[in-house]
């Protein structure tokens, strides 16, 4: 059924953009918001927030904001609400389209940038509505454009870097291009302001974004004039923004002005603040306790300089060629007051590991993909972790027994972990498993037999199922679902073509998702995997304070199995397991969140959560 209303006060239009493959096997509860005959989604296949310059974002009320295209328009910005699709505004009117960027929700707002013929690129807001978009302010006067990126929402208001002219003048980073330096908005032209004359490194590799929220601050990589580039902070003000320390401070001898070299920090992650309050982890080029250069090793900060330190372990040991092993730490994801993460150890190649930010709790887990030591495969793994129901799900390349007898390769796929194991390497003595590949826990059934990879990611809880993305066949990524850790995957869709659905969006108590062959925003409705009536002594749940600072206590009379907590866009930011009622929440940023409780009992309750 047919769902796209175009807004566009021109009457009805015949669209140019061929018609969406036929549907092969659609399950009862899916169907198609938009046609691809009207308008296409520009919406990108990307869970990056520092790559991903064309988000969906969701609205505290449900509605999706996203960019896409119609033969009309060009390419602008969209709204579904209530599953009716609509153009919020023709900025740059006729076909031409403006082109919308990084949109970011704060409040009940959307944060974006665009660009017109008489602005160039700057910053803009919406609330969803015509009337309700527009320019917050011209930061570079003129036709150029500040060319702004990085919007991040912190404490009701949206950071981001930008050029104006005084940073083009002063550049001493980008000299030929010029700086972008730290902004802060309100959404106001009088509320929009440089607060620090300071830039960051484009083309980062880690997930989370340039500015990396806390609840109390905000970090980013930057550059100081003496420093050269370390770990800055900002708490949203001009006094609160400065560099924390000289996390690299190697002589420098390449001729520039600064006195250290770069640390070139990436994966800057964040973490619960109630994991000893250190808010953040990431990689850094360290010297260690005698001054020699050791590589890229394994950092973590609580905002203060004292705070902000290498763990104490060379994780890479050894050199190569004469020049230091780096970790190439990356995916990390925390749990039970530790952050586990893929890197090289300088022995088995790139594998698990595990931190609890002592020398002694930095380690190796297990070697996902064993094949040989010389020369070292990476397993490069785990890749998109997501931890559901006290296992991690993610991506690997492995090698793998089954039966027990039978070696295998499984090529990029799906493996899981069970975190009551903690990190502890497996040996024989102590009968950990480590990491199991999935037809180990299926009877020999694989997504995509074989040394073939089937490219398992976007792990997103829905109504007690996880769906992900894979492959079960060459170039055919598809939607598909786990009804528990131990099942055996199953598709839910097989559309023609290769779809490579992304953007899994879990609000309105519906799951939505989008083709990138067809660029089609699809829904999905399910019934939650429990459909009993729940335990009368166990059927309320409330939290409270609320809204919320720093712990919530969570009051039910069941126990808990796991508490969940989403944001608006139906990400998955927070887990708690086991049968604790207060939760630490004062590592969420200010917005609107859905709690998730499972019982021991199988029961599922939901509660809204204001930060």
């Amino acid at each position: 059924m047919k769902k796209t209303t175009l807004l566009l006060g021109m009457g009805a239009m015949m669209l140019s953009f061929g018609q969406a493959r036929a549907q092969e096997t659609i399950p009862e509860g899916m169907e198609a918001i938009t046609n691809a005959s009207e308008i296409q989604l520009t919406t990108q296949d990307n869970l990056n927030r520092s790559k991903n310059e064309k988000p969906l974002v969701v609205l505290p009320n449900g509605s999706m904001i996203f960019s896409a295209t119609t033969e009309a328009t060009g390419e602008e910005l969209f709204i579904c609400k209530d599953d009716q699709v609509s153009i919020i505004k023709d900025i740059v009117e006729g076909s031409t389209g403006s082109d919308p960027k990084w949109m970011t929700v704060v409040g009940d707002k959307v944060f974006f940038a665009t660009t017109t013929a008489e602005y160039g690129m700057e910053l803009w807001i919406t609330d969803g509505t015509e009337e309700g978009t527009m320019l917050v302010k011209d930061i570079y006067e003129g036709d150029l454009g500040s060319d702004l990126f990085g919007l991040t929402a912190f404490n009701g208001k949206c950071l981001f870097f930008a050029k104006d002219s005084d940073s083009e003048l002063d550049a001493y980073i980008d000299t030929e291009n010029g700086d972008k330096w730290l902004w802060i908005s309100d959404g106001t032209e009088e509320g929009t302001a440089r607060i620090a004359n300071v830039t960051t490194r484009e083309g980062i590799d880690g997930m989370s974004g340039y500015l990396v929220s806390t609840s109390k601050m905000v970090f980013f990589i930057g550059y100081d004039r003496q420093w050269n580039e370390t770990l800055w902070i900002t708490d949203g003000t001009s006094e609160g923004t400065k560099a924390l320390k000289d996390i690299y401070p190697a002589p420098n001898t390449d001729g520039s002005e600064f006195e250290t070299q770069a640390a070139t920090i990436d994966w800057l992650t964040p973490i619960e603040n109630e994991f000893n309050d250190k808010l953040v982890v990431f990689r850094a080029n360290t010297l260690d306790n005698s001054g020699k250069n050791i590589g890229s090793e394994i950092w973590y900060s609580n905002g203060t300089a004292e705070g902000t330190q290498w763990v104490g372990v060379d994780y890479a040991a050894g050199e190569e060629n004469g020049v230091p092993k780096n970790t190439e730490f990356a995916f990390p994801i925390q749990y039970g007051g530790k952050v586990y993460f893929r890197a090289k150890d300088g022995i088995h190649g790139c594998e698990p590991g595990v931190t609890d930010f002592t020398a002694e709790g930095t380690h190796y887990i297990c070697d996902i993909n064993y094949w040989s030591n010389d020369p070292i495969y990476d397993s490069w793994g785990p890749e998109y972790p997501y931890i559901w129901k006290g296992y991690m799900f993610c991506q690997a390349n492995g090698s793998y027994y089954f039966p027990e007898d039978t070696y295998n390769d499984s090529g990029y796929c799906l493996w899981r972990y069970n975190m009551e194991e903690g990190g502890v390497t497996p040996t024989a003595e102590n009968g950990l498993i480590g990491f199991q590949y999935q037809s180990n826990w299926t009877n020999g059934v694989e997504i995509f037999s074989g040394n073939n990879s089937d490219e398992a990611r976007y792990f997103t809880p829905y109504n007690g199922r996880l769906y992900f993305r894979a492959q079960d066949v060459s170039n055919n990524h598809e939607l598909w679902v786990l009804d528990g850790v131990d099942a055996t995957p199953a598709k839910v869709a097989d559309f023609s073509g290769d779809a490579l659905p992304h953007s899994f969006t879990v609000t309105n108590d519906a799951f939505y998702f989008i083709t990138t062959t067809t660029a089609v925003l699809y829904k999905y409705t399910t019934e939650p995997t429990t459909l009993r009536t729940p335990n009368a002594a166990a059927n309320t749940l409330s939290i409270y304070p609320n809204p919320a600072t720093d712990v919530i206590n969570i009051n039910i009379a069941a126990d808990l199995a796991y508490v969940e907590i989403f944001d608006l866009s139906g990400k998955c930011v927070l887990t708690q397991e086991g049968n604790r009622k207060t939760l630490n929440v004062s590592n969420l940023s200010t917005g609107i969140y859905m709690l998730r409780a499972r019982t021991t009992d199988g029961d599922a309750f939901s509660a809204k959560l204001t930060k």
